[in-house]
């Protein structure tokens, strides 16, 4: 519990630090004063360079209460609090299960190759489909897999728990690695 309330309050501070990006190109100062000549309305959301935004600017308050922010910020909180819990106990459990110690300890390797292999994957679907997409899809299958670990009975078996641990650890790995940039998809 407290370290699933360290992880939340710290994503929802990181979340407080987002701005908005900087838009690409700042208008060219010759397109800029034809428009003003034309009489044509000027955007207010301009930063010192020139640049406009096409999004508002969102201040701490009006993020904090944000239905969306609350939610996600409630979504990441659950995430911390159970996402960690199988891959803390993972030696334990597959000890329990019947493996010797050297082979439950080995289990750390898939969780770790898991998290390596599947970040980079994850991070470049997450460019292309979306990271609220992606992010969600990943809490689905780390669901099913840690409902699958409790009541499936072969879950002592060296070949469940190697997928359970590579599963576990890639699919942790890209939701950490798309928490920082959902808030502001959303």
């Amino acid at each position: 519990l407290v370290l699933g309330g360290i992880n939340g309050t710290l994503l929802l501070l990181a979340g407080c630090l987002l701005t908005p990006p900087v838009a690409q190109e700042p208008p060219r100062p010759s397109q800029q004063q034809a428009q003003e000549e034309e009489g044509a309305p000027t955007t207010e959301a301009t930063s010192a360079t020139g640049a406009t935004s096409s999004r508002p600017q969102v201040g701490v308050c009006e993020l904090l209460h944000s239905r969306r922010f609350q939610l996600l910020a409630a979504a990441y909180l659950g995430f911390g609090l159970g996402s960690w819990v199988a891959v803390v106990h993972l030696v334990r459990m597959a000890m329990d299960g019947g493996m010797v110690e050297a082979e439950a300890a080995r289990l750390l390797l898939f969780l770790s190759l898991g998290s390596v292999l599947l970040r980079l994957p994850g991070a470049w679907l997450a460019d292309r489909l979306g990271r609220r997409l992606i992010t969600s899809l990943a809490c689905a299958v780390l669901c099913a897999m840690h409902l699958a670990c409790v009541f499936d009975a072969s879950r002592g078996s060296s070949a469940f728990l190697s997928a359970f641990s590579f599963c576990v650890g890639g699919f942790n790995g890209i939701v950490l690695s798309s928490c920082p940039s959902v808030p502001a998809e959303v």
